[in-house]
């Protein structure tokens, strides 16, 4: 289980640029039907951000999960570069693309057959770290919304743990789960749209 508190109180005083999203966005406007036990955010990938991020969380010794442990894996500013939804630094992979080859041509290498497997599973939703604190996910870009910039026109600020935070709201989050197109996340968007209409509903008896 992630810690919520201890990993946002680091971004926020390195003053990353970042919106909360997915599960965490959701349980903060409410949503009972998501159960997440890490933390995704989107996040800005200019240079000045990109090096906030790798002052702020290599502190929590971050690796790729499901990766194996003799990966070599190093956490800087290079390889955060690298990525978008964050994919490892490595000459064969510079990002996630359609246009990989598929794992039969990666063979015999075992630890490329391993990512090329993990961004078909993922999409363009990236890898996801392991750290000393829980899990975490760096998303550069958001299926149906964006990039940092446009998500952050589907964002709106909450006080969490006393921290104004950037966090997307339930029209970001309808669109980026109709966008992925899972049938697991059907029951989520009807309870977000429920969501939206008592919110829309309050909001005309003020």
């Amino acid at each position: 289980m992630i810690k919520v508190k201890e990993f946002l109180s680091q971004i926020y005083s390195h003053n990353v640029n970042f919106i909360i999203i997915d599960g965490m966005a959701a349980i903060s406007h409410g949503s009972k039907s998501l159960i997440t036990a890490d933390i995704d955010i989107c996040y800005a990938r200019d240079k000045e951000n990109l090096e906030k991020i790798v002052k702020a969380i290599s502190p929590f010794h971050p690796y790729l999960r499901g990766a194996p442990k003799n990966l070599p894996f190093i956490f800087d500013f290079k390889t955060l570069q690298a990525g978008l939804n964050f994919t490892p630094l490595h000459p064969e992979i510079k990002k996630t693309s359609s246009k990989m080859p598929r794992p039969s041509a990666l063979a015999p290498n075992p630890v490329l057959n391993l990512i090329h497997g993990l961004i078909q599973e993922r999409g363009v939703t990236g890898f996801t770290f392991s750290t000393d604190i829980g899990d975490i996910d760096l998303i550069g870009e958001i299926q149906g919304v964006g990039y940092y910039s446009d998500t952050l026109k589907y964002s709106e600020k909450m006080e969490i743990y006393e921290m104004q935070c950037h966090v997307l709201t339930i029209e970001g989050l309808i669109k980026s789960k109709k966008a992925a197109g899972r049938p697991k996340d059907e029951p989520v968007i009807k309870e977000l749209e429920a969501l939206l209409e008592i919110r829309k509903q309050k909001g005309k008896n003020r």
